[in-house]
């Protein structure tokens, strides 16, 4: 009778956390204790299978075809990658054959974006250019719209706010942290602390242009600067920043938000979106903020 093995799974929704490394290492300790091992490496980037010295790209079976059926289980393992260790490697090897388009067409110029992509759409699909050039400029009318509507909206919340002595946070972070399965609901929360929120792209527009020690790779870095730079003008009005990772681009921009809002006399408040598993920590944070604007207000 064989009995059933432990099954261990290394997963996380990061990138960059060690996945890949704990199975690699994992495997390999486990292995040096006489244990038969079998790696599954079922990441699309097959990084586990490059880490054992296994060229994925030559590999006619593995974890894409034994999900699609196309192989069983034994013809896809690779035995002995090491000692005591078999191996059922990760690719898409379709992928080949799919054509990317990634051709590079900024936004933040409206009439270039025009003429590379009429060049671009009709030179790989036949569209002529008459009819790029049209939906171009109804898209650019339609977002104008849409960020005039974001600013028209935030004054009426900053003018209910300040007729009802209410503060305001304004909530700067990545385009994506709008989606309510990322945020957690922490629009809902802060609002329930007394706060009128509103967003960082509905304010950074009232600030001009300035120079600052970091390089802007985005659009929304500058936003976010221009955002605290505002608030710091505005003696009702505090800033909470959004953060996923809190390292590489966050960490740079952490820093230089807080910057500005110390150097403006205000307080910075950081919030992690991947760390909260439940809004108790929040809570503390934002109760925290709260008890230091009343301490300052108190010593003004």
């Amino acid at each position: 009778v064989v009995s059933m093995g432990k099954i261990i799974a290394i997963a996380n929704q990061k990138g960059g956390v060690g996945k890949t490394a704990t199975s690699i290492n994992l495997s390999a300790a486990l292995a040096e204790e006489g244990k038969r091992i079998l790696v599954v490496d079922i990441d699309p980037q097959g990084n586990c299978t490059s880490g054992f010295g296994v060229d994925k790209n030559k590999q006619e079976n593995t974890v894409y075809e034994l999900l699609l059926d196309d192989c069983t289980i034994n013809e896809c393992i690779i035995r002995g990658v090491l000692e005591n260790i078999d191996l059922i490697a990760s690719n898409i090897p379709a992928l080949r054959n799919i054509r990317y388009l990634h051709p590079y067409l900024g936004l933040h110029r409206p009439k270039d974006f025009e003429k590379r992509a009429a060049d671009y759409f009709q030179t790989m699909f036949g569209i002529p250019k008459k009819e790029t050039v049209a939906a171009a400029r109804a898209a650019y009318a339609a977002y104008d719209a849409y960020k005039e509507d974001i600013r028209k909206t935030a004054e009426k919340y900053i003018d209910y706010a300040r007729e009802k002595g209410m503060p305001i946070m304004v909530i700067a972070g990545r385009p994506y942290h709008m989606d309510p399965e990322i945020n957690h609901g922490i629009n809902d929360l802060v609002t329930g602390f007394g706060f009128v929120l509103i967003t960082e792209d509905s304010v950074a527009w009232k600030m001009d242009k300035q120079s600052r020690t970091v390089l802007n790779q985005w659009t929304y870095h500058a936003r976010m600067y221009n955002a605290a730079r505002y608030v710091c003008t505005q003696e009702d009005m505090e800033l909470i920043q959004l953060v996923s990772f809190g390292c590489g681009v966050d960490a740079i921009t952490g820093d230089e938000v807080r910057l500005i809002l110390e150097e403006g006399g205000k307080l910075y408040t950081q919030l992690k979106i991947d760390d909260i598993s439940n809004l108790g920590a929040v809570r503390i944070r934002i109760r925290s903020l709260l008890a230091a604007i009343e301490a300052r207000r108190e010593q003004a």
